[in-house]
């Protein structure tokens, strides 16, 4: 079979648990993954935008109430190193400003 990377998103809210897990999808490569985990992230962080007054709030709610992908290789032992939460405190502020501009 050929190697694939995958990429699950947890619900930031509620507890841990298989219910709150879903498959976002399959890549051929572990740059496609990266690229789609990504983008998932930016779009968790824009959901919370309407609650938020600030970068910094937008944040917060992202880690209460986002989803935050994990990038695995099904078949393998192999992770991807990417960390959502980084990622998402990294644009957090590029996406608030992107909005107010929008508004």
């Amino acid at each position: 079979m050929a190697k694939y990377w995958e990429i699950r998103a947890f619900d930031n809210f509620g507890a841990p648990g298989e219910a709150d897990v879903r498959t976002i999808g399959r890549y051929a490569s572990a740059e496609e993954a990266l690229l789609a985990a990504k983008r998932h992230v930016r779009e968790s962080l824009e959901e919370q935008l309407p609650g938020a007054s600030s970068a910094d709030e937008m944040f917060d709610r992202f880690t209460n109430f986002g989803e935050e992908p994990v990038i695995f290789e099904p078949e393998g032992e192999e992770d991807l190193e990417f960390s959502a939460r980084t990622y998402a405190l990294e644009i957090a502020e590029a996406v608030f400003l992107e909005a107010s501009r929008d508004d």
